[in-house]
């Protein structure tokens, strides 16, 4: 729910010139004369790569201050929050146990106040590099916003609740600024962290669509995008099956019906359109026509149920376009 920020990012992706080159190449690899010659086709579409904005500016250094001053702020709020509501409850604690009789309802009270002091510290502590990943994005101080994914996650799951969500900022963050070998690198190892937990499918779908487009602008090209695009479909399906799910208990299903979880919704499908159209466009390159055509099918489906965003009309016109070719395939 959280990171929205990052789901509604567009992808580093552009489709007309991807499309462009499938058009030009489309008669000639399905008519040519000779395997040679469709390998040829082929090998040029996978060498060609697309061209993207790349983000080459500095890091915005006044944003940069206040992030770090964010951050410490909430680090000494999250301690004194800690050591304060410590030291109060178990004074009163230790107070009321030694009253005569006992004062069973301050010993209750302190106890309450006890755990709402280490939950509320905690939620602060976690916020501290939440809230200036956050602030470092929206203002361009990649920064202080990579140096702060990288804290996080070598943080204990229990205080970062997660590594998944840093790993995501971190890897969009160097994809904008044309750094692909690293953010390959990042992916790789946080799915090797995390790739079998299902209760972090919400955040490993869009890094795997990330990581396949960084995969496709690396030099290596195509070699590993169509394995991150089809980890980021299985994890963005199984998203959107738990989000469809009936929930149990009163604050479960207040947080389902909330406007947050159907704008949720449309961004797992926003991300499932681009996911299904780069593996489209993959399996197009390499002249396997069927599947193409089902994921263009698929990539027109869940672009047509997503909110708008950049690509939307590109996705549809383009897989539309495609399908039509592909009709007799």
């Amino acid at each position: 729910m959280f990171l929205e920020i990052f789901y509604s990012r567009p992808a580093p992706y552009n489709i007309n010139k991807v499309m462009k080159r499938t058009k030009s190449n489309q008669h000639a690899s399905i008519k040519a004369p000779s395997r040679q010659m469709k390998r040829k086709q082929i090998q040029k579409q996978m060498q060609a790569q697309p061209q993207v904005p790349v983000n080459t500016a500095d890091s915005n250094a006044k944003a940069d201050r206040l992030c770090t001053c964010l951050f410490y702020a909430l680090i000494v709020a999250s301690i004194s929050l800690f050591g304060g509501g410590v030291y109060f409850a178990t004074t009163n604690f230790i107070a009321s146990l030694n009253r005569v009789p006992t004062d069973w309802n301050g010993i209750l009270l302190m106890t309450l106040c006890l755990a709402a002091s280490v939950l509320l510290s905690r939620a602060l502590f976690w916020l501290s590099f939440f809230g200036t990943t956050m602030l470092a994005a929206r203002s361009g101080a990649w920064k202080t916003g990579e140096a702060t994914c990288l804290r996080a996650m070598k943080l204990p799951r229990s205080l970062s609740r997660g590594t998944t969500w840093a790993s995501l900022a971190l890897i969009q963050s160097l994809v904008s600024r044309g750094k692909y070998t690293e953010a390959l690198k990042e992916a790789d190892e946080e799915w090797a962290r995390s790739g079998e937990d299902v209760r972090e499918v919400h955040n490993l779908g869009p890094l795997c669509v990330t990581a396949g487009m960084a995969s496709q602008l690396a030099e290596d090209g195509l070699k590993d995008s169509l394995k991150w695009n089809e980890r980021g479909i299985e994890c963005l399906n199984k998203a959107v099956e738990d989000l469809a799910k009936p929930k149990k208990g009163f604050f479960a299903k207040t947080i389902a019906a909330a406007p947050q979880s159907t704008e949720l919704l449309g961004q797992l499908r926003q991300q499932l359109a681009v996911a299904h159209f780069n593996v489209a466009s993959i399996y197009f390159s390499k002249n396997d026509y069927r599947r193409a055509k089902e994921q263009f099918k698929k990539a027109v489906d869940n672009a047509g149920q997503a909110p708008d965003f950049p690509q939307k009309s590109d996705i549809i016109k383009h897989a539309r376009d495609q399908l039509g070719r592909l009709k007799h395939h």
